[in-house]
């Protein structure tokens, strides 16, 4: 986004992390639902504000949080009519239809538990951050690619393994450009 930013394109950022609510968190359904609804919200409200074409990245938007839906309704903490209602709320057709990009990061939970360790004293595994929570998302994550992808103008799984954060970063910007209609040959390289 700064990229963006710093060549002259309105951007904003909608952060749908749980720290960014001021609700009980243990409570896992009621915080799904708040956070489902303020990405719905977000996005809505988008749509009918934006006055200029405006680039918007969404970090735990529509798509994660009809994953982490998925992963409540298997381990049966809502039930599929709760699921299907907010999952059919998050990807109504009648939004989806203003989002140019999907960019879904995919990552090994090995690989994912050795960075959220790799500055701290000792690992301590937490709510998400432990080995069983990110085998179940990752697989759920797949999954929910594969089935709602195509819902999307432009959807891309990106692996975070192979590549620093500065190259994914690069792909992604110029996977932009490109839905932009740049010319992929005229792409300001950094």
């Amino acid at each position: 986004r700064h990229f963006y930013r710093r060549y002259g394109y309105p951007v904003r950022q909608f952060r749908g992390h749980d720290r960014n609510v001021s609700i009980d968190k243990s409570n896992s359904r009621e915080l799904n639902l708040v956070l489902a609804m303020n990405a719905v919200n977000y996005v809505t409200t988008q749509i009918v504000t934006d006055s200029q074409p405006t680039l918007h990245f969404m970090d735990r938007g529509l798509f994660d949080r009809g994953v982490f839906t998925e992963i409540l309704y298997r381990n049966n903490e809502i039930s599929k009519e709760e699921a299907d209602t907010i999952k059919n709320l998050l990807f109504l057709r009648e939004n989806i239809v203003h989002i140019d990009g999907l960019f879904v990061f995919d990552i090994e939970p090995k690989t994912s538990l050795e960075r959220e360790y790799s500055g701290t004293l000792f690992p301590l595994p937490g709510r998400v951050m432990n080995n069983n929570y990110l085998c179940q998302f990752r697989k759920t994550l797949l999954n929910s690619f594969q089935d709602q992808k195509d819902l999307f103008s432009h959807s891309m799984l990106i692996s975070t393994v192979a590549e620093t954060p500065r190259q994914t970063g690069l792909s992604i910007a110029r996977e932009i450009w490109r839905i932009l209609g740049g010319d992929i040959d005229e792409f300001p390289f950094l």
